[in-house]
C-alpha cells in the first residue's frame, strides 16, 4: 500500500467517524424534543441508578449487575449532558413535577 492509500483510507475513517457522530447527536436531540422521549430517558436513568446506589447488602452479584446497568445508563447520561444540556433541566424539572403530582 501507498502512502496515497494509507492517507486516503485515513481520510475515509474519519469522515465516518465524523458522520457516526453526528448522527449520534441528532438522536438524542431527537429523542429528548419530544416530552415522551425525556420521559423514557428519565426512567432509564433511573433504573439504572444514575441518582443512587448500586449497593445491595444483601448479595455482591446484585450489586456488581447494578453496576453493569449503571455503566449503561451513565453512557447514556453523557450523551444527553454533551449534546442537550438545557433539555437535560427541562427533563429533569418535569420528572420532578411528576413525582410532586
Amino acid at each position: 500500500m501507498s502512502d496515497l492509500d494509507d492517507e486516503q483510507l485515513r481520510a475515509a475513517s474519519q469522515i465516518k467517524q465524523r458522520d457516526l457522530e453526528a448522527r449520534d447527536r441528532d438522536d438524542i436531540k431527537h429523542l429528548m424534543d419530544s416530552k415522551q422521549g425525556r420521559r423514557v430517558i428519565w426512567w432509564m436513568l433511573e433504573k439504572g441508578h444514575v441518582f443512587g446506589t448500586t449497593f445491595s447488602p444483601v448479595d455482591p452479584h446484585i450489586s456488581a449487575f447494578n453496576e453493569g446497568q449503571r455503566s449503561l445508563a451513565l453512557a447514556l447520561f453523557q450523551r444527553v449532558v454533551k449534546h442537550c444540556p438545557e433539555q437535560y433541566l427541562t427533563m429533569a424539572a418535569e420528572a420532578n413535577k411528576q413525582e410532586q403530582a
